[in-house]
């Protein structure tokens, strides 16, 4: 029950997210966001979400990623690069050294760690966005 309870509260505030990037002029940044987003909630709120399936926000990690690069932005470059990195190859480094189910439940934990940070730096992002001084 909790989980279906935050399930859609989560979505709520995925909706009111919506909103507010619908207002954006910048219709490629606010295209991101929402992909980033909801990406990021199906891969949060998803029953029988497996390892494998982030594989759907390689899109938006890797858009972001470029559109980072392309505006001089190193630090956030550099999050997104590590992020990518460690979810495609932690959890098999893990289970190399560790055993296989070690890894599987490291890869359980890291991913959705990693969404929520992902999820961070485009809040930040989306902040900057709308505050009145524009920041990159």
């Amino acid at each position: 029950t909790w989980a279906l309870g935050l399930s859609a509260l989560a979505g709520g505030g995925l909706a009111a997210v919506s909103l507010l990037m619908a207002k954006f002029a910048d219709s490629k940044i606010s295209g991101l966001l929402w992909l980033s987003f909801t990406g990021g909630y199906i891969m949060l709120f998803t029953p029988m979400n497996e390892l494998n399936s982030y594989v759907m926000l390689a899109p938006a990690l890797a858009m972001w990623a470029v559109h980072f690069r392309a505006r001089g932005d190193a630090r956030n470059f550099k999050a997104i690069l590590f992020m990518v990195v460690t979810i495609v190859l932690l959890p098999d480094v893990v289970a190399l050294v560790m055993g296989k189910e070690p890894g599987f439940e490291f890869g359980k934990s890291w991913c959705p760690l990693l969404t929520l940070i992902f999820l961070g730096v485009l809040t930040q992002r989306l902040v900057a966005l709308r505050s009145p001084v524009r920041q990159r």
